[in-house]
C-alpha cells in the first residue's frame, strides 16, 4: 500500500518503511522506527514537530 500524508504519526502506526519528500525531492528514507526515532533532515524534523502533544498543556 503507498500511504501519502503530511502526518509521520499516522505514518508511523501504517508504514514499515518512510520516505519523506521536501519539494519532490527526496530528503530522508528508512525504516519508520529509524526515521521517526532519529530524524537527520530539518524538514522531517519540521513534520514531527507538528505532530500535536496531548499533554503540552496538562498541569
Amino acid at each position: 500500500m503507498l500511504y501519502i500524508t503530511h502526518d509521520l504519526l499516522s505514518a508511523r502506526l501504517l508504514a514499515d518503511e518512510v520516505l519523506v519528500l521536501n519539494q519532490g525531492a527526496l530528503v530522508e528514507r528508512g525504516p519508520t522506527r529509524e526515521v521517526i526515532g532519529a530524524a537527520r533532515d530539518d524538514y522531517t524534523k519540521l513534520l514531527l514537530d507538528s505532530i500535536p502533544n496531548p499533554f503540552a498543556n496538562s498541569r
